[in-house]
């Protein structure tokens, strides 16, 4: 399959998805994530317009994410340095 194809998924599925790049701070640490790309989807459930959040970290477009019970910085880190994937299901009150 091409990269379009795989990109039109992606766009078209009905499951939220973002492709992120994890920051490490000096001691090789997850400390922020900047998103690359998301689809559709996930712009309905975050009420987040691609546009408005594509190659920023998530610290820049809501600040308020360390305070959430769930820390979503560290979860992301984790995959992204482990190479695996996740399905979750979790409430941010940061983002609503």
């Amino acid at each position: 399959l091409t990269n379009e194809i795989y990109k039109s998924i992606i766009q078209n599925m009905l499951n939220a998805f973002a492709y992120h790049k994890i920051i490490l701070d000096e001691n090789g640490k997850p400390c922020d994530y900047e998103y690359i790309e998301v689809n559709k989807a996930f712009e309905v459930f975050t009420g987040m317009r691609a546009d408005m959040i594509v190659g920023k970290s998530i610290l820049q477009i809501n600040p308020k994410i360390v305070s959430d019970k769930f820390n979503w910085i560290k979860f992301y880190g984790e995959i992204a340095l482990n190479g695996t994937s996740a399905f979750i299901e979790q409430y941010s009150e940061a983002l609503g």
